[in-house]
């Protein structure tokens, strides 16, 4: 791996239906949820769905990379903090949940610090999506490529056994020489802040860095081994200076049934454009950082999407 330590790969799958695919409205849900239960079928024979009570799941890429387990040493210390998944999900950009026999789509998976060194699990993980079937009617499709989103190469072909290297970037960027005094943010994907178990009634730019360094922190902790915790006090307090100067946000209403319990799951967040003014300079490696995590709940299934707007 790199010597850089905040390295992170982006995989740009190219695909064709065999057969149509129905999907909801948020297809990041089904694509998440085709990808374990074929990451699951890929690597595990055990019978059991606890991998926590696995004895192999501390060498388990299933466990690591999709249900988020580590070693008790390298956990936070607090029990309410769950690990987030080194992946974030960038669904179709069409709003069309249906897609017909013979169609080619897209989508992307970004992948972050040690898992990226499981890429050719991950993409062996979504040619068996494809066997396996996606969306509500396990509709098949084949991976026809993969090229790397950050070079645009190729970097796998289907029926090519070579996996071919991948460009990587820096999660955190510096850009201190840079001056912005205003800013735009566009979430393209519903953003969940919540607070107390229920979505915040307002947007502010003191939400948006909270969201932020806790995602950060966590990503920072787990998967970069950097324990960053003590160093986000002053940052929030400077961001309460931060003035919203337009807010054209509004709530996307939508529940997510999981998988594997069943239960229904209400994940609506804002979408939308909203804007800030003030002394934005120091916040900027940070935004950046933001837009390649995704913030608030569920940004394994790629929500909390956004594009910083200068």
């Amino acid at each position: 791996m790199s010597q850089n330590k905040f390295i992170y790969h982006v995989l740009d799958f190219n695909c064709l239906s065999c057969e149509s695919i129905q999907m909801n409205n948020f297809k990041g849900s089904a694509l998440r949820g085709a990808f374990g239960n074929a990451f699951k079928k890929l690597v595990c024979n055990m019978d059991w769905d606890d991998c926590r009570s696995c004895v192999l799941s501390s060498d388990c890429p299933y466990a690591y990379i999709f249900m988020g387990i580590v070693d008790k040493e390298n956990q936070l210390r607090s029990a309410t903090v769950n690990m987030p998944v080194p992946y974030v999900i960038d669904p179709p950009d069409s709003i069309n949940s249906y897609i017909k026999k013979g169609e080619q789509f897209k989508f992307s998976m970004t992948i972050f610090g040690k898992a990226c060194e499981y890429n050719g699990f991950i993409i062996s993980s979504v040619e068996k999506m494809g066997v396996c079937g996606l969306g509500k009617n396990k509709g098949q499709f084949v991976v026809q490529s993969v090229n790397c989103g950050l070079s645009n190469e190729t970097i796998f072909i289907k029926d090519n056994m070579c996996l071919n290297k991948i460009m990587e970037k820096s999660l955190i960027t510096f850009e201190s020489s840079y001056v912005a005094k205003k800013i735009e943010l566009e979430f393209k994907t519903p953003f969940k802040a919540s607070h107390n178990g229920k979505l915040v009634s307002s947007v502010d730019f003191e939400v948006i860095m909270r969201n932020i360094l806790r995602r950060l922190q966590l990503m920072l902790f787990y998967h970069y081994k950097i324990d960053a915790r003590l160093k986000f006090d002053k940052i929030i307090e400077s961001s309460k200076k931060i003035q919203t100067i337009k807010d054209n946000l509004k709530v996307y209403d939508w529940v997510r049934v999981s998988g594997r319990t069943g239960n229904k799951i209400p994940m609506s967040g804002y979408v939308g454009k909203i804007s800030f003014a003030g002394e934005l300079t120091p916040f900027m490696s940070l935004l950046r950082a933001g837009e390649i995590l995704h913030i608030g709940k569920g940004c394994s299934l790629g929500m909390g999407k956004y594009s910083l707007i200068m």
